[in-house]
């Protein structure tokens, strides 16, 4: 899912990963089991605000998000691009 959000939000402002400033700090206690290929979507999911974890800190990769975890982030992804 953040790789989709991240491409959406990349399309529609016409940016890309280099405009965006991520820190390459751990924000998820189980980020080592994010794929590579997925890790640095995901730190700029979080860094948009889109995509937050638990409040224990975890991101829980490996699990589907439910439909109220997907609504929430396409609002806050409406939300940032101003068509909500």
């Amino acid at each position: 899912m953040a790789n989709i959000l991240v491409n959406a939000y990349f399309y529609y402002t016409n940016t890309n990963a280099s405009d965006i400033y991520i820190s390459q700090e751990v924000r998820f206690l189980d980020e080592g089991s994010i794929s590579n290929a997925m890790r640095y979507q995901v730190r700029i999911s979080n860094a948009l605000g889109l995509i937050n974890g638990d409040d224990l800190g975890y991101f829980y990769p490996s699990d589907g998000a439910t439909r109220a975890e997907a609504t929430a982030v396409i609002k806050r992804l409406l939300k940032l691009l101003e068509l909500m």
